[in-house]
């Protein structure tokens, strides 16, 4: 493993101890199959990159859960299969956000 940025080690320090499984895919029961196969296509994306990663992290200051965080460069990635652009946009994570619509994220997969 390459030693952390401190951007790594910030954006860590943001979610809580016993959530931090770094680049280990987890899966979340209660997200359609189509939601969870575009995680794992961005999870693989992403670990291909070499980037440091949390899946389904927690924030320590209670500002929710998000599908995949990337240490590496402090953003969290929503994938948008059954909320709305209007709540993901009321999100306010302490790190920059992206939203991918998870039909966008298979078209990938196809090509």
């Amino acid at each position: 493993m390459k030693p952390w940025t401190n951007i790594e080690r910030e954006t860590c320090n943001l979610v809580k101890v016993s959530n931090r499984k770094i680049n280990q895919f987890r899966d979340a029961e209660n997200n359609s199959d189509i939601h969870e196969v575009a995680k794992l296509l961005v999870f693989r994306e992403l670990k291909a990159m070499k980037h440091s990663l949390i899946v389904e992290a927690i924030f320590e200051d209670g500002s929710g859960r998000v599908d995949v965080l990337d240490l590496t460069t402090a953003t969290a990635y929503e994938i948008l299969k059954t909320e709305t652009t209007k709540e993901f946009e009321a999100k306010e994570y302490p790190v920059t956000k992206i939203l991918l619509k998870a039909e966008d994220v298979l078209k990938r997969l196809k090509k």
